[in-house]
């Protein structure tokens, strides 16, 4: 299955590439860090003995909702390292503003060889996905490895809702890989557990 979907992974990036090449030739943003999409991080990222806490937050909404949560992290465990990763070029201004640029990169690309560079370069003791950021490789890859998975602030909107009640079939599959789930609401809570996630999972 996972096979099927790195091979339309794959496919839709090949359909894309002209227009990605023009991202990454002519819009200075679109380059900057590419390098970190692809599981190729700086050596300030690499594994230092502390036990690390990864925080992915995709834009600047999420990332200003996770900044409590780090600053209580921060206070609470002193000796574990926090980094935090974003998906949109604004996210990551803002989250170097916040957080520092030294603990900030880019959230990889959903291909294996991406997800598993950048996991055995960070190897976290936990991660943090803020709201309703799911890759199925990504998930994948951190089940194989132990890695604990919490989502933060989930939400689940009604059309989103809709959607994952289509794909059962598939979705059940990605949200095993989830180890909490810490939702916004009861409601979102609800459209959660009716599209296949089981609460009482380990933790």
């Amino acid at each position: 299955m996972y096979l099927l979907y790195s091979f339309l992974l794959s496919l839709g990036a090949f359909v894309l590439l002209p227009y990605l090449l023009y991202l990454v030739s002519f819009k200075a943003k679109y380059r900057k860090n590419l390098g970190q999409r692809f599981g190729f991080l700086p050596e300030s990222f690499l594994f230092d003995g502390r036990k690390t806490i990864w925080v992915h937050a995709v834009s600047v909404g999420e990332t200003l909702a996770s900044q409590p949560l780090i600053e209580t992290l921060k206070r609470r465990l002193p000796d574990f390292r926090i980094v935090v990763s974003t998906t949109t070029a604004t996210g990551q201004a803002i989250a170097r503003e916040r957080f520092g640029s030294e603990t900030v990169f880019q959230f990889p690309l959903d291909f294996a060889s991406c997800v598993r560079r950048t996991l055995s370069t960070i190897r976290p003791a936990a991660i943090i996905l803020m709201e309703s950021e799911l890759w199925p490789r990504f998930l994948h890859e951190c089940s194989k490895r132990n890695i604990p998975v919490i989502i933060g602030n989930g939400r689940m909107s009604d059309r989103s809702f809709r959607g994952y009640q289509r794909m059962t079939w598939w979705t059940k599959k990605i949200f095993t890989n989830v180890t909490l789930w810490l939702m916004q609401s009861p409601a979102d809570a609800a459209r959660r557990r009716h599209s296949g996630v089981l609460f009482q999972r380990r933790c």
